[in-house]
């Protein structure tokens, strides 16, 4: 859980928020960890019955055969959606969002293959995200599902606009 003590804000302004570091298999920035953190434990806590960990099926700074390079560089996430109904699917997305994610269900089997459901998330305001990933917040602004095919966007979303801070350790309204 994140710390929100006067001395955990001061501790974490001195630590490099897009410092890479090895979680549960993958590699994120510290920004990325601490926002995908909070998104777990929101879903945690309201979860229709007690869930374990969300499973990374990819982190950022990596190069999957379907990601098109958005994880190439920070900000990146993919959360797999195996052993979880749709109702708390779409929870994993409400919170994504929630937090400071521009987030999509990904599906469709004859494009990501049996098995490979999850959330695809490009966390808001991220200074090292790709070009690519940058383009998919621009998708999610526009209400589009962010891929090559930039069709509507039909699950829900904030009325506002939210990014995750890393020394507040929580997302805030803008940009």
């Amino acid at each position: 859980m994140l710390d929100k003590t006067r001395a955990a804000i001061a501790r974490r302004r001195k630590l490099d928020p897009y410092a890479k570091v090895r979680f549960r298999g993958v590699t994120l920035d510290r920004r990325t960890r601490a926002a995908f953190l909070l998104l777990e434990r929101r879903y945690r806590a309201v979860a229709p019955k007690r869930r374990g960990k969300l499973r990374i099926g990819q982190g950022s700074y990596s190069n999957g055969s379907m990601s098109g390079s958005t994880h190439a560089q920070g900000g990146a996430i993919d959360v797999m959606f195996a052993g979880l109904n749709p109702k708390q699917q779409r929870a994993v997305v409400k919170f994504g969002r929630l937090v400071g994610f521009s987030m999509w269900s990904r599906k469709d089997p004859k494009v990501w293959g049996y098995n490979n459901e999850h959330a695809h998330g490009i966390l808001r305001g991220h200074r090292t995200a790709s070009p690519a990933a940058q383009q998919q917040v621009v998708a999610y602004d526009a209400g589009r599902d962010g891929l090559v095919s930039n069709l509507p966007d039909r699950e829900w979303r904030p009325k506002k606009k939210r990014r995750f801070s890393y020394i507040q350790g929580k997302p805030i309204l803008g940009k």
